[in-house]
């Protein structure tokens, strides 16, 4: 689903949308084209509207299109740069990823840049659908680079270099459009953007299975996939074709566990995490998965131990005292409390299964008792990058 989404992408999105549903759009100048002026050396110095006269007027050029939706991203903590091409221009954003597999667009719709990829905008197109906005401006970028003709313009480098300018006062004030209709047209994009992440991500791990069928991560990968996309039986069947290679694959038996303990089989769940624990002993994150059985089984004792494992294991957990506090708080309310925010330790715990970024991915978890959603827990061995968790989905 959308909550899959690089963070970045979303939030450029929802930009994108709110622009469109206040009208926003493309006009060029008949008397001074940007086309024409930025490639006319008697016009060494072109102006560009400030972004509150674009939102005023509705309208701009490429120039003017480009620096609002960027003043626009940069307010919203996302790193943008103008992309300047001859008689042209358009931006892009950082996905603050440097694996395609973790923003979810193949590389061609990529910019490589300062170690990171970032994501083009031709923002000349703002009103029609944000992903082809994106692949025209992709397009452009890659045909004019191989001629050498982009230059790229950081808008945090270039504060730096040039003073921000102070506006005079006004009483207007932009006409927000109504978070309904920006929904609506988010919402159909968003779903767009996932089925394309799943059929890119897919198609990847299939090839690498292609090539090598005893591929145990991308098995892995493709079950967790499958299970994104509420193809349950798909995805164990995956899980189960990794253990027919090799028993002892802690991945699928941390998923298949996963999965029992997302349709409420917690005895089946502990047993698969046993199985995982045993094949990797030393990931904190299944006694943390064995923790979380055990309180819902009752069997506070158990989950106490288990979870003694994963301090042990990662000190800087603080698990054990969430234990004994959602504990105590079953007793005083009669019993174990529902998802509900009642204080017990359900208050604890997401039932959404968090997909780990590239590095971690082939492991479904179900979150960190201790932390809200948006905290993330980092693996080990090869998951050598934090976990990205669902934001959102945890009453803390």
């Amino acid at each position: 689903g959308a909550d899959r989404l690089n963070s970045a992408l979303v939030t450029a999105q929802h930009v994108w949308d709110a622009l469109s549903e206040s009208g926003v759009k493309f006009i060029t100048n008949p008397s001074n084209p940007y086309e024409a002026v930025s490639e006319d050396p008697s016009f060494p110095v072109d102006y560009t509207q400030f972004p509150r006269d674009t939102l005023k007027l509705k309208s701009g050029q490429c120039d003017d299109l480009s620096t609002l939706l960027a003043s626009l991203l940069e307010s919203s903590r996302v790193k943008t740069a103008l992309l300047d091409f001859p008689g042209h221009m358009a931006l892009m954003f950082d996905s603050e990823s440097d694996d395609p597999l973790e923003v979810g667009l193949p590389r061609g719709d990529l910019v490589s840049h300062g170690g990171t990829l970032w994501i083009p905008v031709e923002a000349t197109m703002v009103g029609r659908p944000f992903s082809e906005a994106v692949r025209k401006a992709a397009y452009s970028y890659r045909t004019e680079d191989a001629k050498g003709a982009v230059k790229i313009i950081e808008s945090r480098q270039a504060w730096l270099s040039y003073e921000p300018a102070t506006l005079p006062r006004t009483d207007w004030a932009p006409e927000v459009p109504s978070a309904a209709a920006r929904g609506k047209r988010s919402a159909t994009e968003l779903a767009g953007w996932a089925k394309d992440r799943s059929r890119f991500l897919k198609a990847h791990f299939e090839g690498l299975l292609k090539k090598d069928s005893g591929d145990l991560e991308s098995l892995n990968e493709l079950g967790v996939l499958e299970h994104e996309s509420g193809n349950k039986d798909d995805a164990r069947k995956r899980f189960k074709e990794a253990l027919a290679l090799n028993g002892k694959d802690a991945s699928a038996w941390n998923n298949l566990g996963t999965m029992d303990f997302m349709s409420g089989d917690f005895a089946a769940a502990e047993a698969n995490y046993l199985k995982a624990s045993a094949a990797d002993p030393d990931d904190p994150s299944v006694w943390l998965n064995l923790a979380r059985c055990g309180l819902k089984l009752k069997t506070v004792e158990k989950a106490k131990a288990y979870s003694a494992k994963a301090v042990a294991l990662d000190p800087g957990l603080d698990f054990r005292g969430q234990i004994a506090r959602g504990h105590a708080d079953d007793q005083q309310q009669g019993g174990p409390h529902d998802h509900g925010g009642n204080g017990g330790p359900e208050d604890f715990q997401c039932s959404h299964i968090v997909i780990p970024d590239r590095a971690s991915r082939a492991r479904i978890q179900p979150g960190r008792m201790a932390e809200p959603c948006n905290e993330a827990y980092p693996g080990r061995g090869k998951r050598s990058k934090p976990v990205k968790i669902v934001r959102g989905c945890c009453k803390v």
